[in-house]
């Protein structure tokens, strides 16, 4: 049924009338404008506004395409996850006598049938009779949530599309290469060295050169690609999500080797590259991206060096890198990127190449140093000559100039007489009567240790010891009464029972001795008179259970000879035996307090150990022991940190001052 066509000029008013009779959510009209799409109009919910996903967007564009090139009416049905019907596109061809004028797209509501479909399209072009196409001409295009893109060209064999809709060829843009532009970028990669520099300048004077909102790079790094710069950021962070995105679809791009435009490839897209791309779109939001491969120059044909042709062939496709063109905001290329980027890719891979094969010399940072010392050299002849005469005199001189050779130790100072004082007994602390750096004197009592289980044994034996003596006296009075009965049997057995009581009183004595010098060992006494150095001796000890031979506290005499308890690395005692072999056993040495780093005392070593040890600190070691020259000093502390070298005679100064790496090489590389 043929719907009424009111006598309209808008486009406006006509798409209003489109929307209204047919229940849309919305519609746009683009007029075509000799080799333009315009956008003149748009009413209710537009396209752009849905959330349809890229495969849908690609489709509308595909329909308006269709459209252009034949002239009949697309429908597009948009479905979810769950096949769920979430409306449709009609796009309705409206023709200007027998060409096409423009194009109506109407956003339908789900539900709608094929009838219904079709009606849209007859609804369309009947009210687009009534337009004034003159007042159109005039008409300025409306503002849209989304950002409008300018005039663009129309081709018979367009292959992208805008952001809204507007078709772009490979032809639609004419601008000419801006030489100045062109040629500062290049002077701006070609004058840095390094492939990290290259790299940031090529993304950063980019984003300028292409007009675009991100430029990145990437590099081929085995299989996988490794995101060198990004335009505006001086750090790249490789797990960032934006990164992996850009490096997943650079891989598979440097791969194939061809270069990818979107949306103007999309159709010819490969399908692997389908997922990568949809996570860049979704992590990175762009709505246009261009990635070119970058190659290395092609290497010239030498007839003297004969090569496969397979060998040939590889080296002049090497994939190096890639370059990485985004845009926010609109889907077609800019008119800068078309007309720069060919123009630039080459001298770009070029350039990489050679700072790849530049940093891939080995030992690069040493030449270079080098490089930079021979230069300055050259131009002072005068202290070349001087640097050549004090590098052959420092080498006389390690080589020749004898100097004292020292082993190190680390250790302490502590005084020579010491002792640990040890339980006697298995018991607990009864009684403490010393403190912490209390000063005792031999004999005094330091503590009183209990045993209440040897206690109870010391009267149980004791008792029973009086229990048999008193037996052993009856037995002696009843022996008596029976020698003056002149019974002789009863004597004779009163006599071997006094025997063996008496036997038993003889072991009771022992063991009552025995357990009263347990007792009295309980009552812990000095060894020697000195200093109780033991730390909180109150919180460790008293009321604690202790064990036989546990170390109760340690007393130092303070005011007799002090020592140096030093810890020698094993590896340094070979030259140490050597020097006392042949220079005598008691070496010389210096040592400084931890405590006061200023001042320089001696020492003299006297005894070395016999094992090596190990420790938690040092490793494998062996201790030492030396004697002060001045044992008197100012601030004597016990277990003070020192810091000693102990003399093993001389040596050439080389040796001295590079011993260890000379060791190194003989025990490393040279055996």
């Amino acid at each position: 049924m043929s719907i009424p066509t009111p006598s309209l000029a808008a486009a406006g008013d006509l798409l209003q009338s489109v929307v209204r009779t047919l229940g849309a959510f919305g519609a746009a009209f683009w007029q075509r404008d000799n080799d333009q799409l315009l956008l003149k109009a748009v009413s209710g919910r537009t396209p752009s506004d849905s959330s349809a996903s890229d495969q849908i967007l690609a489709k509308r564009q595909a329909s308006i395409r269709q459209v252009i090139r034949e002239g009949r009416p697309q429908l597009i049905r948009l479905q979810n996850e769950a096949n769920e019907d979430l409306g449709s596109f009609v796009f309705a061809p409206i023709h200007r006598g027998e060409e096409l004028g423009g194009i109506a797209e109407i956003f339908l509501p789900p539900g709608r049938s094929a009838e219904e479909t079709s009606r849209a399209v007859q609804v369309a072009q009947e009210q687009f009779v009534a337009l004034d196409w003159n007042a159109l001409a005039t008409l300025a295009a409306p503002s849209l949530s989304a950002a409008t893109a300018p005039p663009v060209p129309l081709v018979p064999n367009a292959d992208l599309i805008g952001a809204n809709g507007a078709v772009v060829g490979p032809a639609a843009s004419s601008k000419l290469p801006d030489w100045d532009a062109v040629m500062k970028w290049l002077l701006h990669i070609q004058s840095r060295s390094r492939v990290k520099e290259i790299a940031q300048a090529a993304a950063n004077e980019g984003r300028t050169l292409f007009a675009a909102d991100r430029v990145s790079i990437a590099l081929k790094r085995g299989r996988k690609a490794k995101i060198a710069a990004v335009s505006g950021q001086q750090d790249i962070h490789p797990r960032a999500q934006l990164v992996k995105a850009l490096g997943d679809l650079a891989k598979l791009v440097m791969q194939t080797g061809v270069p990818l435009r979107v949306p103007e490839e999309l159709d010819q897209m490969s399908p692997e590259l389908e997922a990568p791309l949809s996570e860049l779109v979704h992590v990175g939001g762009a709505q246009c991206v261009v990635i070119v491969p970058l190659q290395g120059p092609k290497p010239e044909n030498n007839p003297n060096e004969p090569k496969s042709r397979a060998a040939k062939e590889k080296e002049s496709n090497e994939i190096i890198g890639a370059m990485i063109i985004e845009q926010f905001e609109h889907m077609e290329s800019t008119p800068e990127l078309q007309s720069h980027l060919d123009l630039v890719t080459d001298h770009l891979g070029a350039t990489l190449k050679t700072a790849q094969d530049y940093e891939s010399i080995f030992l690069l940072p040493v030449w270079r140093s080098a490089g930079v010392g021979w230069k300055w050299l050259r131009k002072h002849h005068i202290v070349t000559l001087l640097s050549l005469v004090a590098l052959v005199a420092a080498t006389v001189a390690m080589i020749y100039v004898p100097w004292d050779y020292r082993v190190e130790g680390t250790g302490r100072l502590m005084p020579q007489m010491q002792r640990d004082v040890f339980a006697p007994w298995d018991g607990y602390v009864a009684e403490l009567t010393v403190h912490s750096g209390d000063r005792v004197k031999e004999g005094d009592v330091l503590m009183r240790l209990q045993n209440n289980e040897m206690r109870t044994e010391l009267v149980r034996v004791r008792n029973e010891f009086n229990t048999k003596r008193k037996q052993v006296n009856t037995m002696l009075s009843q022996l008596d009464a029976a020698e003056k009965a002149a019974d002789r049997v009863e004597a004779t057995r009163l006599q071997g029972k006094i025997t063996e009581s008496q036997v038993e009183i003889d072991g009771l004595r022992d063991q009552l001795t025995t357990l009263e010098e347990r007792l009295e060992r309980m009552t812990v006494k000095a060894p020697i008179a000195g200093v109780v150095t033991t730390f909180q001796v109150e919180q460790l000890l008293m009321n604690r259970p202790v064990a036989r031979g546990d170390v109760l506290v340690q007393v130092m005499d303070d005011r007799a000879d002090w020592q140096l308890e030093l810890e020698v690395a094993e590896h340094r005692m070979g030259h140490l035996r050597k020097a006392r072999a042949a220079l005598g056993e008691e070496r010389p040495i210096e040592y400084r307090l931890l405590t006061k780093p200023d001042a320089t005392y001696q020492a003299r070593l006297t005894t070395v150990g016999t094992r090596v040890v190990n420790s938690e600190s040092s490793g494998s070691i062996v201790e030492v022991r030396a004697d002060l020259d001045s044992p008197k000093l100012a601030d004597l502390a016990i277990g003070a940190e020192v810091r000693a070298r102990i003399s093993c005679g001389e040596k050439p100064l080389g040796y001295v001052l590079f011993g260890d790496v000379i060791e190194f090489v003989q025990k490393y590389l040279w055996w």
